[in-house]
């Protein structure tokens, strides 16, 4: 970890009124609007929330790569800007929605898998979650009580107030636990067959038949995690670069029966576009498509219709993205 000793205090900033940033803004060449109309945007969204996305609009420095100033551009309008916001929101929330049809997914067949045979309360057992160490399974347990006194779910509630079992079965104790939860501890937990045999089900799987890679899909997991986390904290996504959700990608295949191999198809997000939100739009797409969620696909070309001065490029995406067999 970088020491901070020898970093420089935050300098001061004298607090200014909506009113006054939005005059400098318009001073600075920002067009297209009024002083009031945009001071009501800059309450209503707040000031350094929006920078994020009239900052691609400002003067390139000179001196430091990649660093921007005041004034804008010459022409930027605020339409522009806002456009740019309105899109990220919808983005986010279409993203949002595809997380927990997923997350619901995963719940369902990994608590299916993990009580076959009579083990509803297999969880109570490290054995029955061989990826857990014992102190994992210990905190695994600990966590499992915590959401389950906390819950206000009814049926929570119903075996609660019924039932003198510590804990209840799998398919009830998923519905108390966060995604992040779920995935440290049954998901990871889980045999190795069961993860392998999810992966396949998925589509994420070895050439030559070797059956489900349960390795990409556990690291499409914790992406699907870290996007989740980003979506639920209103953090701008549309042209994040953050490598952290940078999904790794199927390999490519040459050869017989290339033509075949699913990864091929992710080709168009190779040469340094993995690490961009359209790589993460491809990850959740895929998903749901083998889960037979079809909506979702045709809600994402919608939106992108609406949006046509998006930047294409700067979400990772080609230009005939909607012609690519990735996203069909």
């Amino acid at each position: 970890m970088t020491s901070r000793d020898n970093l420089a205090a935050y300098p001061e900033h004298t607090a200014k009124s909506y009113e006054d940033l939005a005059q400098r803004l318009i001073d600075n060449g920002l067009g297209g609007v009024t002083a009031d109309e945009l001071a009501r945007h800059l309450e209503r969204i707040g000031y350094f929330r929006l920078k994020g996305y009239w900052y691609p609009f400002l003067t390139p420095s000179t001196n430091i790569i990649g660093k921007r100033s005041l004034p804008f551009l010459p022409s930027t309008t605020f339409p522009e800007v806002l456009n740019r916001y309105r899109f990220d929101s919808e983005l986010r929330m279409l993203v949002f929605e595809g997380i927990v049809i997923i997350e619901n997914y995963l719940k369902s067949y990994i608590s299916c898998a993990l009580s076959a045979d009579g083990k509803e309360f297999g969880f109570l057992d490290n054995a029955n979650l061989p990826n857990l160490s014992f102190d994992q399974h210990l905190q695994c347990l600990k966590t499992l009580r915590d959401s389950f006194s906390k819950s206000q779910l009814p049926y929570i509630l119903h075996f609660r107030n019924n039932y003198s079992n510590p804990l209840p079965p799998y398919w009830m104790i998923v519905g108390t636990m966060s995604f992040g939860s779920f995935k440290e501890y049954f998901y990871q937990g889980a045999p190795k067959e069961v993860k392998k045999s999810l992966a396949q089900r998925l589509g994420i799987v070895f050439p030559g038949g070797e059956g489900g890679n349960d390795k990409l899909l556990s690291q499409w997991l914790e992406v699907i995690r870290r996007v989740r986390n980003m979506v639920a904290h209103h953090d701008r996504l549309w042209n994040s670069t953050d490598v952290k959700i940078g999904p790794e990608l199927p390999l490519h295949r040459t050869g017989k029966h290339s033509a075949q191999w699913w990864g091929n198809k992710w080709d168009v997000l190779r040469n340094g576009n993995s690490h961009k939100v359209g790589a993460v739009l491809a990850v959740e797409n895929h998903i749901l498509q083998c889960i037979n969620e079809q909506s979702w696909s045709t809600k994402l070309h919608d939106l992108m219709l609406r949006y046509p001065m998006i930047p294409l490029e700067e979400m990772g995406l080609p230009e005939d993205w909607d012609s690519c067999p990735l996203w069909r």
